[in-house]
């Protein structure tokens, strides 16, 4: 019997090398798509003030301007503008109070003023409002880490003094939490379990609950509940931690999320489109980590996912718009001479699976092999007999058949699982590549059965019937993910969601975009009698519009785009403010999308 395909055997590959080694610095997904890699130590541990981009599209690197101040442990922030706030750091052993803006658009710096008072190690976060929260680090003189804080007002290029926390953060994490508070947790120095919660409207802290241990340079990630997961860190005496938490906004209380496989501190946490968060590398008490696991918020469980190439920490890891993840420099230590910076990066993909007609798995009776060189792999099978049969068994919610079209091409049936799925006709004037994708499927095996018919198109010179491949999954990106771009869309929590959040809006004009790569889309939605009306547009070309009335709730609905060239679009869905009569309201709903290699 043939094993079931169930995805990626290696879901890590080498990306192209950037021109400096680095670690210690900053990673910017800017909105063109491209990312910012700004300072950091370079080789001999100096600071470095030279930028790099990394563009997904071409998958290569090229320079960008240099900052006017060589920094490392600082902070890098997306501003509501579109710009890079460079915040504080050290130059060599000096502690920094700078900052600086970088401009995309003319690959410029410019200064952003100084803070009061110089630290690194701080943390940095976007308020609801635009303005920025810089608070806690180590600097200022002082022994203990810092308990003050500050803002940065985009408008006015201007900073302000903040209320001070409930005790000194250094080594911390902060995350903006769905109520627009900021949890900051944890320490290094005072070894602390210590959490405080910012109110922006109140310029006010409050203490947090504490964690169940304590942690410093380990990660917080929100999840699409809008629990906070902390995993990993340093922890007094002298050790690094494999336990991780959930924080809970709703009660101020921590559960335990389990254990990573290895314990780590000084490694990446990086929410993926699906929901689940893909921590990777880090500093393991006597040496580097290569390892990757991912955490899933639906089971509360960890899982391996595979190993990087080079084992890293202080590296950083950026989700790019197709879904990959962006692994880039960092240290690696190497006993007994210490580490050395790390020039290498490398692409995290979690997904589908392509099996080639060749497999072993793929089952055959009476099929000819053929070598073309713009088939998938190089080389197809194919049949004109009626009744010959491919059958493939799979795990998976989607499946694609991947196929060539052509003058002399005939139909084939295919069926899933026993029930059918259709018939296709593969006649085109020209020849071609030809693929259709199944989805909605239960996450569960299947077998699906491709026959030849014997019958053809009238224009065809032909029955030949080809398999080239058989691509297993899909990639889902949650409303959440940071890939979604969003407008004025309100966040709203119901458990028959995805992933158990959504996001709505009844605006004219509101839209939301996502980049993509694969050959088929859904857009996860939901129908119900107060929902309006959409338009869908691929590449800038309208797919139509989409009416979301039905007198009956119903949630996780698909609209299916297919039959894409392969590589990468854009989806939008744009509310038109107009509805079906019926329906009393014009909301549309934007639950998921579903991406098809």
């Amino acid at each position: 019997m043939t094993a079931p395909a169930t995805g990626v055997d290696n879901p890590w590959s080498p990306a192209p090398s950037m021109a400096t080694a680095r670690a210690d610095h900053t990673a910017t997904l800017l909105g063109n798509g491209e990312v910012l890699l700004a300072g950091g130590q370079g080789p001999g541990g100096v600071a470095l003030a030279s930028c790099e981009l990394y563009d997904p599209t071409t998958n290569t690197w090229s320079p960008a301007a240099s900052m006017a101040q060589a920094r490392f442990s600082h902070t890098a922030t997306l501003l509501g503008n579109g710009k890079v706030l460079v915040v504080g750091g050290r130059a060599d052993s000096t502690g920094l109070a700078s900052a600086e803006l970088y401009d995309p658009a003319t690959n410029t710096w410019w200064s952003a003023g100084s803070m009061t008072t110089d630290r690194a190690d701080h943390t940095a976060t976007l308020l609801e409002n635009g303005e920025v929260l810089v608070a806690g680090g180590t600097g200022g003189g002082s022994p203990n880490p810092l308990a003050t804080a500050e803002l940065y007002d985009p408008a006015t290029n201007t900073w302000l003094r903040a209320a001070s926390m409930r005790s000194g953060h250094d080594g911390a994490t902060a995350t903006l939490l769905g109520n627009g508070r900021v949890l900051v947790a944890g320490s290094f120095v005072t070894a602390s379990a210590k959490a405080d919660i910012y109110d922006p409207a109140m310029n006010k802290w409050f203490v947090a609950a504490p964690m169940a241990d304590d942690r410093s340079f380990h990660t917080a990630t929100l999840l699409g509940n809008g629990k906070v997961l902390v995993a990993g860190g340093y922890s007094f005496p002298e050790r690094d931690v494999a336990s991780a938490e959930l924080y809970d906004p709703a009660t101020n209380t921590w559960s335990s999320a389990g254990s990573m496989a290895t314990a780590r501190d000084s490694h990446t946490a990086t929410l993926l489109g699906n929901g689940e968060v893909l921590v990777a590398g880090g500093f393991d008490n006597n040496t580097d980590v290569a390892s990757a696991e991912l955490y899933d918020p639906a089971t509360n469980t960890w899982s391996s996912a595979g190993s990087m190439a080079t084992a890293r920490d202080s590296h950083t890891a950026t989700l790019l718009g197709s879904g990959k993840v962006l692994v880039a420099g960092g240290y690696n230590f190497q006993p007994p001479n210490g580490s050395i910076e790390l020039d290498s990066a490398e692409l995290f993909e979690l997904g589908a699976s392509t099996v080639e007609e060749s497999d072993l798995g793929v089952q055959y009776d009476g099929w000819v092999g053929y070598t073309d060189p713009s088939a998938n792999g190089g080389a197809y099978r194919a049949s004109k007999k009626a009744k010959d049969t491919v059958k493939f068994t799979f795990a998976g919610t989607s499946m694609t058949w991947v196929s060539r079209s052509g003058p002399d091409r005939g139909m084939a049936s295919v069926t899933i699982g026993g029930v059918s799925e259709g018939t296709f006709d593969l006649y085109t004037p020209s020849p071609g590549a030809y693929s259709v994708t199944f989805v909605g499927l239960a996450n569960a095996p299947h077998a699906i059965v491709v026959k030849v018919l014997g019958a053809k198109n009238a224009a065809s010179t032909d029955t030949g019937v080809p398999v080239d491949a058989f691509t297993v999954g899909s990639v889902t990106t949650q409303e959440s993910s940071p890939s979604v771009k969003l407008g004025n869309w309100a966040g709203q929590s119901d458990a028959n969601a995805s992933g158990g959040t959504y996001r709505i809006s009844g605006t004219a004009g509101a839209q939301v975009t996502l980049p993509f790569t694969g050959t088929a889309i859904d857009w996860v939605t939901a129908l119900g009698p107060v929902y309006g009306q959409a338009q869908v547009l691929i590449d800038g070309v309208s797919k139509g519009t989409v009416d979301l009335y039905q007198a009956a709730s119903q949630w996780k609905v698909l609209q299916s785009y297919t039959g894409l060239s392969s590589g990468p679009h854009t989806i939008v869905v744009k509310v038109t403010g107009t509805k079906n009569t019926s329906s009393t309201g014009t909301g549309v709903v934007v639950d998921a999308f579903v991406v098809h290699p």
